[in-house]
């Protein structure tokens, strides 16, 4: 009893070992600066053929583990798909395996007797995936690399899968992949979206609080880019311009810090495990946090809008052409909207602020110069000198001339 025992000790454990050499050897053989000498020991031990006439590596993945799945789980899970897909490929065929850092099985197959082709090992795959997954809740996505004849190019095999399968897995895409059949999907270039147009209307549109109309832009502008399903860092390089767009709004209101500036879009970590619907979903959440709290900012020194339109006038008064639509057209704002929320604010018109800049400007120049009335009305934007004259009599209660007199014999007393 005692040996019997013993026995089936030694045995798990020499099938853990070559277990762990099996996916020892599959690891390595992926690996860019294989060592050819290792490469046949290893070989040798774990039973790949390396004369075999064809060598490919595919990479398997569940998209949906169940929450309750621990490491453990998903190893189980893995064995058994080895297990059924070794079955259906045959034994004068080889296979090894290992799970890589993405959580992927990857098979790497030593075909040995024909057909060698992608179709064969995809019908495969198709029944691997109906007898491991008969309800297709896992929503599993196969990948199968290029078929080379020399083992050492197992890397190529493998790099091409493991490109082809992160932007599978992106779109959230389930099914059986090779990568020979995505090569009109290699002319990614001319898929880009002209994001600038775009990102004129949102901010327009989030400059006038229209909520419903920003989450729709935001929510049809990361529908139509996964629709053209350009390259995994394509989609985020043109997700990631919006995004600071928002950033640079949420800036420019003061509310950076309430809506996060942290965000999971900025984050490295969140963008590497995310599909396209996580980050669609978290794109139209940070546009409609910023949106909340400019709302919420009732105070009139963080209206960026009030403010900027008061720093231009301050910088442009002088230009005796300034008007309503060039400050709108200046600061990208809608004319209507930025008048109703500077009267709101400010309980007075820009007109009117314009005039009021013109005036006190006009009044320094008469205290600390000697320029006449009309060198004065020039330097503060008035082309009509008796226009400006009849505005500062009417904003002081005297002429410009009584205004200069009174200002020039003050400075003589003094």
């Amino acid at each position: 009893m005692k040996k019997d025992q013993n026995l089936e000790v030694l045995d798990k454990k020499k099938r853990n070992y070559q277990n762990y050499m099996r996916h020892f050897a599959a690891s390595q053989f992926v690996r860019k600066d294989k060592d050819q000498e290792g490469m046949q020991k290893l070989a040798s031990e774990v039973g790949y053929r390396l004369d075999a006439k064809r060598h490919v590596a595919i990479l398997y993945r569940v998209n949906h583990l169940p929450g309750n799945w621990k490491k453990t789980d998903y190893e189980l899970y893995y064995f058994t798909v080895e297990n059924v897909f070794c079955e259906l490929l045959g034994e004068k065929n080889c296979c090894i395996s290992y799970i890589n850092f993405q959580k992927s099985l990857c098979l790497l197959v030593g075909i040995c007797e024909s057909p060698y082709d992608a179709e064969w090992i995809r019908s495969l795959l198709k029944k691997t995936i109906e007898v491991c997954d008969p309800e297709g809740d896992l929503g599993t996505t196969a990948v199968i690399g290029g078929f080379y004849t020399e083992a050492n190019q197992l890397y190529d095999s493998y790099i091409e899968a493991f490109a082809l399968e992160r932007k599978r897995c992106f779109y959230e895409h389930s099914g059986v992949f090779y990568v020979e059949d995505a090569t009109e999907e290699q002319q990614e270039n001319g898929y880009l979206l002209q994001n600038d147009d775009f990102i004129q209307r949102l901010v327009a549109a989030m400059r006038q609080n229209q909520r419903s109309l920003v989450k729709e832009m935001l929510r049809t502008f990361a529908d139509s880019l996964a629709l053209l399903q350009p390259s995994r860092e394509q989609f985020l390089l043109q997700i990631n311009q919006v995004s600071s767009a928002l950033l640079d709004f949420a800036m420019e209101y003061g509310v950076t810090e309430t809506v996060e500036k942290n965000s999971k879009l900025f984050s490295s970590d969140y963008i590497e495990i995310s599909s396209v619907s996580e980050i669609q979903t978290e794109l139209i959440r940070y546009g409609e946090q910023i949106l909340q709290q400019v709302h919420l900012s009732k105070n009139s020194s963080n209206s960026a809008i009030v403010r900027r339109t008061k720093e231009y006038i301050k910088a442009h008064y002088q230009d005796d052409e300034l008007c309503l639509e060039q400050i709108a057209d200046a600061l990208d704002v809608n004319l209507q909207y930025m008048c109703f929320l500077f009267k709101k604010q400010t309980d007075t018109t820009i007109g009117a602020y314009i005039l009021q800049t013109r005036m006190e400007m006009a009044g320094k120049l008469f205290q600390r110069t000697n320029y006449n009335v009309t060198e004065v009305a020039q330097r503060v934007g008035f082309f009509d000198v008796s226009y400006f004259s009849k505005c500062f009599k009417k904003y002081f209660g005297v002429s410009p001339k009584q205004y200069q007199n009174v200002s020039s014999n003050y400075l003589k007393t003094t």
